[in-house]
């Protein structure tokens, strides 16, 4: 009879395992488990398991939009295919149990966000980059240049990603890089030299494919390393308004429309239509196919109205007027808001097309005097009325 061998508790967990399972010290009363060691390889790798709201269980899509709602008003579309797209990704990224037993390969799927001015889309990543606790960085994209010209490389993103994550590639390997206003790069041909258009966007490409890239980093001013950075697991996050856009997709309906026994009625371009938005009316906005392919996950993103930006202004954790009170409240003034005042912000911000984007310069015109005039008073208590509300600040005597 062959005798079985006694389990060993883990010193970690608590959990009894077989001794071949078990990692010993220096002595056999030190010793952790498999599945602890690679816990911590995970949390060194930069990852983040839990948090105080999901109280030490994995995080789900879930547990990133209703994180997002605290912080974003509306989207509700934007922020649960992020939310999916975003957990999928790390999922991916930190290798399940089904994936090295079976050893599937899961591609990379990188995002797309289309929506105007001002509808959040660069707060809702940095809103989740924060959140999981990963680098991130923003770029412009229309300032990447193919090389030979002056302008942002390839190299110089990636340096800036590096120096986001204390110089730690592992961690810099799993962060975000945003490509802004990548509708800016419409592959278009000037002087016989396309420098901002498709060869920027070739550029781009070969960036967000998965590629090694050497770059120079220094953790000081004495100098600087070569070091290499594989971009395989980098979530790239390309952004634009798209101008324009709508017109393409109104025509591509129309052309279905048309028919025998169908409507002849034109279909009107209007914001709504960026929602029905496909591959090939991107291409026929001016970006390359490859790039587009490259793209795999579109969002849109809806223009916020005059009610969305009212609780933009009010409801969020970081909500504008809450950080103004705070402001206020260090000086011990009690700062408050009537609702044709609020309302006044909002419309001023649609009136310039701005969004959301624009309502913290309105309230800074608006305060401007208060903020000036009040601290070091008696006063304990200001009240914004409808009327307070400027448009832009006018020099007074």
């Amino acid at each position: 009879m062959v005798k079985k061998e006694k389990k060993i508790k883990c010193k970690f967990c608590g959990e009894e395992v077989d001794k071949d399972k078990i990692i010993f010290g220096t002595t056999s009363s030190i010793n952790i488990c498999e599945k602890c060691v690679d816990l911590c390889k995970n949390i060194l790798a930069g990852r983040k398991v839990s948090t105080s709201k999901t109280k030490g269980k994995t995080l789900t899509p879930r547990d990133i939009k209703e994180h997002l709602d605290e912080y974003v008003v509306g989207q509700d579309y934007a922020k649960k295919a992020l939310s999916v797209a975003i957990y999928n990704h790390y999922k991916r990224v930190f290798k399940t149990d089904i994936k090295e037993k079976e050893d599937i390969e899961i591609q990379k799927s990188n995002l797309l966000m289309i929506g105007p001015t001002g509808a959040g889309k660069t707060h809702l990543i940095r809103t989740i980059a924060k959140f999981l606790e990963v680098p991130m960085i923003i770029t412009d994209a229309s300032s990447i240049t193919s090389a030979g010209y002056v302008g942002l490389s390839v190299e110089d993103i990636l340096t800036q990603l590096l120096n986001e994550a204390d110089g730690n590639i592992d961690v810099a390997q799993r962060g975000i890089i945003i490509l802004d206003e990548i509708d800016k790069l419409k592959a278009t041909e000037e002087s016989g030299k396309d420098v901002n258009g498709g060869d920027a966007q070739s550029s781009i490409l070969k960036l967000i494919e998965g590629n090694k890239f050497d770059v120079e980093y220094s953790k000081n001013t004495l100098g600087s390393n070569m070091v290499s950075i594989d971009t395989s697991n980098i979530l790239f996050v390309c952004m634009g308004s798209f101008s324009g856009l709508e017109e393409i997709i109104a025509k591509r309906i129309s052309k279905k429309e048309i028919g025998f026994g169908c409507s002849t009625e034109k279909v009107k371009p209007n914001e709504n239509l960026i929602h029905q938005v496909q591959q090939q009316d991107l291409y026929e906005f001016g970006l390359v196919r490859e790039l587009i392919g490259r793209l795999q996950i579109i969002i849109t993103l809806d223009s916020l109205n005059e009610d969305t930006l009212v609780k933009v202004l009010t409801q969020p954790k970081d909500a504008l007027i809450k950080q103004y009170q705070q402001l206020f409240k260090f000086d011990n003034i009690a700062l408050s808001f009537d609702d044709e005042a609020i309302h006044k912000i909002a419309k001023i911000a649609i009136k310039r097309k701005t969004g959301a984007r624009g309502l913290k310069s309105v309230l800074e015109d608006s305060l401007m005097d208060a903020m000036y005039s009040l601290p070091g008073t008696k006063t304990k208590k200001h009240i914004v009325h409808e009327s307070d509300i400027k448009e832009k600040h006018t020099n007074t005597k």
